[in-house]
């Protein structure tokens, strides 16, 4: 086995890296794929800017806002600390006002992958026949919102409640492919429904119907701020989204690449503008 290093030597990692990168990027600890996609993202984000060879994973969230607060130098090379939006954007729970945390307004950065324009450009290249607009036709990215949105949405609301009442139970982790069943790409709804009851049935023993009701009241109005696509944003994209577009991008063209490979090529053609605007104006950065 490989020796885990610490968070205080991850760190220390970006010193050996200086001499290719501007700035100092440290975010949550990723798959190996998915700091090659954080990485070309940043990349984009900040061209003429800063040049950004490589991203730093450096622990959980707690972990990398921790460091964050504890950089206090107000000096030196530019650094910032990235973690995900995740289940604290429906709890309100997500710090604020550290200099150089920026926390996703995404649930993760794997959300931001899911574009439509992104993936018509990757079914165009891999099709050898149809044009991007029957492409895009045969996608038809709008409905795939429409018949996810909704039910998707609602089951995150309760995975945000068992992580205030069930916080050792498996929520998000619970597979996507327990909750489709065809391969275009869309949510089995009486699935979705029956998890719903399920998971909240398990938050009513635990608490009570009263404190449930009052909670869920909360997040279902925090949630209206994430409208009209609420889903895009609120729901994980690396455990849900993103397989779900895997399979309806499969399901339109026979796609060769790897799901890994997919997502560093969205990565290089998803729309970055909104991130980007909101990433230079991180405090301190």
């Amino acid at each position: 086995m490989s020796p885990e290093w610490s968070v205080k030597a991850k760190i220390a990692k970006a010193i050996f890296f200086q001499q290719w990168n501007d700035i100092d990027i440290y975010i949550e600890d990723t798959a190996p794929e998915t700091g090659k996609v954080f990485r070309r993202l940043m990349e984009r984000c900040f061209s003429g800017r800063y040049r950004v060879y490589k991203v730093f994973p450096v622990g959980n969230k707690a972990q990398v806002v921790e460091q964050c607060s504890r950089d206090t130098a107000e000096n030196g090379r530019p650094r910032l600390y990235i973690v995900d939006g995740d289940l604290d954007l429906l709890l309100g729970t997500n710090p604020k006002g550290i200099s150089r945390l920026f926390v996703l307004p995404v649930y993760c950065i794997e959300n931001v992958l899911v574009d439509k324009d992104a993936a018509v450009r990757i079914l165009f290249e891999e099709d050898r026949h149809r044009h991007e607009e029957e492409l895009e036709q045969a996608f038809d990215f709008p409905s795939w919102v429409a018949a996810n949105d909704s039910d998707l949405s609602d089951l995150f609301v309760e995975y945000a409640l068992m992580r205030l009442f069930l916080p050792c139970e498996i929520s998000v982790g619970f597979k996507i492919t327990h909750l489709v069943s065809s391969d275009d790409g869309l949510i089995d709804a009486a699935k979705v429904a029956s998890r719903i009851a399920e998971v909240r049935r398990e938050m009513v023993d635990a608490v009570g119907i009263e404190k449930y009701e009052l909670s869920r009241a909360k997040v279902t109005k925090r949630m209206a701020a994430f409208r009209p696509t609420v889903f895009l944003v609120v729901c994980s994209g690396k455990d849900h989204l993103l397989p779900l577009l895997n399979l309806r991008m499969r399901s339109v063209a026979k796609i060769k690449c790897t799901t890994e490979s997919l997502k560093i090529r969205l990565a290089a053609h998803c729309d970055v503008s909104a991130l980007a605007t909101q990433l230079i104006k991180v405090p301190a950065l």
